[in-house]
């Protein structure tokens, strides 16, 4: 797959796309239509921010490594998701340097780190309460790059068929931390088929 031609051709498409959602198209790809999505983080600044992200958001590659339990299937409701991904253009025309990325923040698991960026990524991603958006990877650990880690919330409805691995993003960091899945309604098919077929775990 040519991830550098997908990505800029599904970036053009949702430049054109995105300006023209009504009310009711906003709400799906906030999660605000349903009552468990309404209700979920109705407190926070984020979830008032959402229309404005959706708005300005670009997509991006991701690297999912983890959920809550890891069992998806047994999954009903909106869950935790455990990601990885980048600004740099190189990343998002290859995103399997966030698989490799990813084993090298895993490896964190396995040591007493001592400083205390480090202590924290090993505290986000051990702790299955943890909440955290846009936390930029140690150089230790980052392989050079400049990625972030964030704790996503992922409603089935939006990727009804999820795997781990590469996974599609919506990120607008000028406007709002949060970041939330691509829905599969507007995936292109050659995406859509590598996906279902399980070849984006890399």
């Amino acid at each position: 797959m040519d991830y550098s031609k997908l990505i800029h051709d599904m970036n053009e498409t949702w430049s054109l796309k995105r300006v023209s959602f009504d009310k009711s198209e906003i709400a799906y790809l906030s999660n605000k239509d349903t009552f468990q999505g309404r209700r979920l983080g109705f407190l926070t600044t984020a979830y008032h921010q959402r229309e404005k992200l959706i708005r300005s958001s670009e997509i991006y590659f991701a690297y999912v490594f983890q959920t809550w339990t890891n069992a998806v299937s047994e999954k009903g409701t909106t869950y935790p998701t455990w990601m990885l991904f980048s600004p740099e253009k190189s990343i998002n025309e290859n995103p399997a340097i966030l698989k490799d990325i990813c084993a090298k923040v895993q490896s964190i698991r396995d040591v007493k780190p001592t400083e205390k960026n480090e202590k924290s990524l090993k505290k986000y991603i051990e702790e299955y309460l943890s909440d955290v958006s846009y936390f930029v990877i140690p150089d230790a650990y980052s392989c050079g790059h400049f990625v972030y880690l964030s704790i996503v919330y992922l409603p089935p409805q939006h990727v009804s068929f999820f795997h781990l691995g590469v996974n599609l993003i919506l990120a607008s960091p000028s406007a709002s931390k949060e970041v939330l899945y691509f829905p599969e309604k507007y995936w292109p098919e050659e995406y859509r088929t590598a996906y279902n077929d399980g070849k984006l775990a890399l």
